[in-house]
């Protein structure tokens, strides 16, 4: 962050001329004004690159998202063509899956 001058002019070597009672409150605007430009001038600069780099981040996970769809999509499309050949295999496991499933929830309902 840089600050630099918030006065144009050295006009502290004119305050002890000033009573500073009076110009205390001009003095005080002047500077909280400076200060504010100053703030949102050095903020605004690694906003921008922040903006920058996470709009790069997000571009590539956008890319690797859509380059996992592909392969899931892929993986899906080779899969189906290989379940309707094993079909009856498939059909058969899951009878069985389902045979056992009823067994083990009779024998739980059993056990006092």
């Amino acid at each position: 962050m840089r600050v630099g001058k918030i006065f144009d002019h050295n006009w502290e070597l004119l305050s002890f001329l000033l009573p500073m009672t009076i110009f205390k409150r001009l003095v005080r605007k002047h500077f909280e004004r400076k200060v504010a430009d100053t703030v949102f001038m050095n903020l605004s600069r690694p906003a921008s690159q922040w903006e920058e780099i996470v709009n790069g981040s997000l571009h590539a996970l956008e890319k690797e998202a859509l380059r996992r769809l592909d392969a899931l999509t892929g993986t899906i499309e080779r899969m189906t063509t290989s379940a309707a050949q094993e079909a009856p295999c498939i059909r058969e496991g899951l009878l069985r899956l389902d045979y056992l499933r009823v067994e083990m929830s009779d024998d739980r309902n059993q056990v006092p």
